[in-house]
């Protein structure tokens, strides 16, 4: 319902506009006024234009992208291998001996890396 009433706004709002470049238009001598016109008309059909242009590249993307996924690519760069010493690790900080900074810190990895890894070891929300 958003975009339709959206839609409508962005109508209302060029009907005015419009409405709004006529009347000063108007107002200018008539050779003038027409070149402007013209001008502003091939600005709107080239704005129109690219605009289509780049939701039919955004439609293209994402569907690429779902083939892609459809098929099993994995996108972003590999996991590196984890550090030896994580397994201790991650069941000291489940047990709550450790804190996942002070494990992160003393394995060399990041603490928000530990954590993910920690957790889908366990399945914890903590």
């Amino acid at each position: 319902m958003r975009s339709i009433e959206k839609g409508e706004r962005t109508q209302d709002g060029l009907r005015q506009l419009a409405q709004d470049v006529v009347s000063a238009l108007s107002e200018l001598d008539p050779g003038h006024s027409e070149e402007l016109l013209g001008l502003l008309v091939s600005e709107m059909f080239r704005i129109v234009a690219e605009r289509e242009l780049h939701n039919v590249r955004r439609r293209r993307q994402a569907e690429g992208i779902a083939q892609a996924k459809a098929a099993g690519v994995q996108f972003g760069s590999a996991r590196l291998p984890l550090p030896h010493g994580v397994e201790p690790m991650a069941q000291m900080w489940h047990a709550g001996g450790i804190s996942a900074s002070q494990a992160a810190k003393q394995l060399g990895m990041n603490r928000n890396t530990f954590l993910r890894r920690a957790r889908e070891r366990y399945a914890d929300n903590r």
